[in-house]
């Protein structure tokens, strides 16, 4: 009997040593597991231009396989995934954006165990528009208002002009040249002082410190009969 009881004790040892061995984790030879990565923080936006933002961030993990970068525009928009970078990678250029909008953004890490928690949200807005030449006024017309006397008026068709300026020209064969100025939204201009009987061509262009626009269509006026002189001889 001792020696069949030996043998039991024999075959329990060892049963109970491999029984621990797999509790420990020990029974696949691994005993560690992949967790989702830390958030990154410290994201910071950076205005490029009026079309570009720059983004950087703190990369507080060893373990992703890269970045998700989600942006929305204005405090009202939805976040929505525009980007990913690489592992190791904690920049990103936003670019092609609307000039003088205010984009917010935030980061995560990701791996295959899943996404880490967000990082900080950060803000900024894209530079002023680029100035631009104004359009061109249009439908400009001049009436006749006596024998020294025309006035002119036009559509404007621009919302940044600083003014217009008023060419003028004496008949057919003369030369242009600017007579005179009116400021921005001002359609209108009163031409004085012309002689009796003549026909005067216009021209409006509008302006602004990037530059003039193109000219408006031409219109022509022809000013009244002359008034009788004193001492005219039949």
């Amino acid at each position: 009997m001792r020696i069949y009881s030996g043998k039991w004790r024999l075959v329990i040892i060892p049963i109970l040593i491999l029984g621990w061995g797999w509790a420990c984790g020990g029974g696949n030879g691994n005993s560690s597991s992949v967790s989702s990565p830390s958030s990154p923080s410290n994201l910071q936006a950076t205005v490029a231009s009026s079309s570009q933002i720059n983004l950087s961030w703190t990369d507080n993990s060893n373990s992703e396989d890269g970045f998700k970068i989600e942006r929305k525009t204005g405090s009202g928009g939805t976040y929505a995934q525009i980007g990913t970078v690489v592992s190791g990678v904690a920049n990103y250029q936003d670019t092609g954006l609307t000039c003088a909008a205010t984009y917010s953004y935030r980061v995560l890490a990701d791996n295959g165990a899943g996404n880490s928690g967000y990082s900080n949200e950060t803000s900024a807005t894209t530079e002023p528009c680029p100035a631009t030449i104004p359009m061109a006024p249009s439908n400009l017309q001049a009436t006749t208002v006596s024998s020294s006397k025309i006035d002119l008026s036009w559509t404007d068709n621009s919302n940044d002009e600083d003014g217009f300026m008023i060419e003028r020209k004496k008949g057919s064969d003369g030369t242009y040249s600017q007579i005179g100025t009116v400021g921005s939204d001002v359609i209108n201009y009163q031409d004085t002082g012309l002689s009796c009987e003549k026909i005067y061509y216009y021209l409006v262009r509008a302006n602004n410190g990037t530059g003039n626009s193109d000219y408006s269509d031409e219109a022509n006026a022809t000013t009244s009969t002359c008034p009788w002189n004193v001492g005219h001889v039949f």
